[in-house]
């Protein structure tokens, strides 16, 4: 039984290194593709990116074609004054309506003076 271990060690030595060295490149290999991104994923995150930037982009046009505060503050100033001008107005009309119903109350009553 020696002579035969003697004999065939080399054989059954190379045969479980290889069967180790096969193991860990195939655990190395396992790892490496569950570590790193692969070219799909990267171009994948690439083009998900591009659209992000793109958003970003077309939300920062239309953010900058929005009034600024002081324009907000000069629009309110004006519907200010624009609804001063509203009351005045009214007032003119409330009177103008005053003298319309005694003339109609006047002509209603035959013009009686």
């Amino acid at each position: 039984m020696l002579e035969w271990i003697q004999a065939w060690w080399p054989v059954v030595g190379g045969i479980w290194s290889l069967t180790l060295f096969l193991g860990l490149v195939t655990w190395v290999k396992w790892s490496f593709r569950q570590q790193f991104a692969t070219r799909v994923d990267l171009a994948n995150e690439v083009e998900a990116r591009r659209e992000l930037e793109a958003r970003v982009e077309r939300h920062a046009q239309v953010i900058d074609g929005l009034p600024t505060r002081e324009q907000f503050h000069q629009l309110d100033r004006q519907l200010v004054a624009l609804s001063g001008k509203l009351d005045t107005t009214n007032a003119r009309l409330d009177r103008v309506d005053r003298i319309a119903d005694r003339l109609e109350a006047w002509h209603l009553q035959g013009n009686r003076s």
